[in-house]
């Protein structure tokens, strides 16, 4: 099942050069924002919005203030952990956040995942479907906005490199 949402790069959408590398959740809420409403702002606006309730901080944007900027835009959203400091409990944590992204995408609603990149910084991608039986999935598909030309608009990652990749982080919307 694969969701058709429309895909924006943060280098080649957003007008304003000093955000491009650092705005991935913003463009990743407008993707999802773009399917889900009728009426959203450019990502610069959504950019100023955002940092005129702080939610820029020094370690990137808020979970917190993408939920509200969702909100502020008629679309229900909430950010979920599926970690444990208990390490006998993290694995079932792991599979109850999957299959809460598995479900939100066949009720047609996109997911924000937070991932890590190959060089283990932080960053935000849009689950738009997945391959498989939805209690087996075998591939996450996503748009990943850091890229040019949209070349990264359905990707395919397999689902052990995916949770291997996730941070157990995720914004649901709709």
């Amino acid at each position: 099942m694969i969701l058709q949402i429309p895909f924006y790069s943060q280098y080649d959408d957003i007008m304003d050069e000093s955000w491009r590398s650092k705005a991935c959740v913003v463009t990743c809420l407008k993707m999802a924002l773009d399917f889900l409403s009728a009426d959203v702002p450019p990502i610069d606006d959504l950019i100023q919005e955002g940092v005129s309730i702080n939610g820029y901080t020094p370690y990137g944007w808020s979970h917190d203030a993408i939920v509200f900027l969702a909100h502020n835009h008629g679309v229900p959203a909430y950010k979920e952990e599926f970690r444990s400091a208990n390490s006998a409990f993290q694995k079932n944590m792991e599979q109850i956040g999957l299959q809460r992204i598995i479900t939100t995408i066949v009720q047609k609603r996109p997911v924000i995942a937070s991932v890590t990149k190959p060089n283990d910084s932080y960053h935000a991608v849009l689950i738009v479907g997945f391959e498989g039986e939805e209690a087996r999935p075998t591939n996450i598909i996503y748009h990943d906005p850091d890229t040019k030309n949209g070349s990264s608009a359905f990707q395919k990652v397999s689902l052990l490199d995916f949770l291997e990749k996730w941070r157990k982080l995720a914004i649901f919307l709709g």
